[in-house]
């Protein structure tokens, strides 16, 4: 009974002297579709088989929307001393601002910050630029992928609530709950054992001021990031410690039979924020 898992061990490791032995080592490769279809499953298929071309099937982020469209926007209706059309362009605002930190992939794939700064005020930019700039400062500001990962065409998916209330004269105060899941792709899909091997989730838990009123300066007018907190699932832990986020399958240092709760629990951002480690 020992020796068994012994010599499958030894198969696998030198699979391509076993190829090349059968005459098969030139073989043409099956090409892995990566292109996601017009229409995905819109529920969680539990066990389902890892799919490159449709990454979130069998996780609990399988139903949540495309992009930015999975957050819950405000009523654009009066705040405080804004107008409907006021908030309406406020709500705008930080939505751009989430859209650039959490979704472009040239700030997150290739971190070009500076898109993200350009999307607050402009004092806000001076002010949050040295910390924002660097990873060592984790998630508060941005997602950035580890150098040597790429995500899958598949855009992340999203879920979460923005809400508005009136802040100081001039101001208004947005918070936002937020859970976003990356799909990685990967040069070995026959060695994904499951589909959080690929798939990350960052929660989230955020305030914004939008600045506005006539007693500030121009250059204050626009968007201030505040208070934030995160929670990272299903990751690679020596990128997080980084700064970067990472697949779980590129080391593989999830502790999840020691967690408290199961996958869904972390993914829903109608939860609180957990303060597990993960790692």
């Amino acid at each position: 009974m020992i020796l068994a898992p012994v010599v499958v061990v030894a198969v696998v490791t030198q699979w391509g002297t076993v190829m090349a032995l059968a005459g098969l080592d030139d073989a043409e490769e099956t090409e892995v579709p990566r292109e996601p279809p017009e229409e995905t499953p819109t529920r969680q298929i539990p066990d389902a088989a890892v799919q490159l071309h449709q990454p979130f099937v069998g996780t609990p982020a399988a139903g949540w929307g495309d992009g930015i469209d999975g957050i819950e926007p405000p009523e654009p209706e009066p705040v405080g001393s804004f107008t409907a059309d006021e908030v309406d362009a406020a709500t705008e605002q930080v939505l751009a601002t989430l859209e650039a930190a959490y979704l472009d992939r040239r700030v997150i794939e290739d971190h070009d910050i500076e898109r993200y700064l350009d999307t607050l005020a402009p004092d806000a930019r001076t002010e949050i630029a040295p910390e924002a700039e660097s990873p060592s400062q984790g998630f508060g500001y941005t997602v950035r992928i580890a150098d040597d990962h790429e995500l899958l065409p598949a855009s992340p998916k999203t879920a979460g609530e923005l809400t508005v209330s009136p802040g100081e004269d001039g101001v208004l105060e947005f918070s936002l709950s937020l859970s976003v899941a990356y799909a990685f792709d990967t040069d070995e899909p026959d060695r994904i054992l499951g589909s959080l091997d690929i798939v990350s989730v960052l929660r989230a838990e955020e305030n914004y001021e939008v600045v506005a009123g006539d007693a500030f300066r121009g250059g204050s007018h626009g968007v201030w990031p505040g208070e934030s907190d995160w929670h990272l699932y299903s990751i690679g832990c020596n990128d997080a410690g980084d700064g970067y986020l990472a697949p779980s399958y590129s080391d593989r240092a999830l502790g999840g039979d020691e967690l408290e709760h199961q996958d869904e629990f972390y993914f829903d951002p109608d939860n609180p924020l957990s303060d597990e480690d993960t790692c």
